[in-house]
């Protein structure tokens, strides 16, 4: 996989981006995490994350603070798909538990909300148009 491409993939694991961006993940983690996000993560689950990701990372951006705390659980997550890959020996619990208890039930919640929020406005639409 070329650099270009995983340039292009602003949207997709954009806080884990920052941070390699930040050497506080290598680059090959992020690539490793966005891959992994884009091939084996529901649809729902992605437009989920990218409605929160977006004032997450305006945060992070703003306070060094935030940026050592967030970086916590992105570090977490990917030792835990290490292990998943068959990179690791050893599952990391914390990863594991972040991503199981936290992070895929927001983004998942915020996805199907968008959805509903998109499906609510296209009925509107088409009552519109029979009237």
């Amino acid at each position: 996989m070329n650099t270009y491409y995983w340039q292009q993939q602003e949207k997709h694991k954009s806080i884990c981006k920052h941070m390699s961006s930040k050497s506080m993940i290598s680059y090959q983690d992020w690539i490793m995490d966005s891959h992994h996000f884009q091939r084996e993560t529901s649809e729902t689950i992605q437009e989920g994350y990218c409605l929160w990701a977006k004032p997450v990372l305006a945060l992070i951006k703003r306070s060094k603070t935030f940026e050592k705390i967030a970086s916590k659980p992105a570090q977490w997550m990917i030792e835990d798909l290490k292990f998943k890959k068959g990179m690791k020996n050893k599952p990391h619990i914390r990863g594991f538990l972040f991503r199981h208890t936290i992070f895929n039930p927001i983004s998942w919640c915020l996805g199907n909300l968008k959805l509903l929020v998109i499906s609510q406005k296209n009925k509107q639409v088409v009552a519109a148009n029979k009237r």
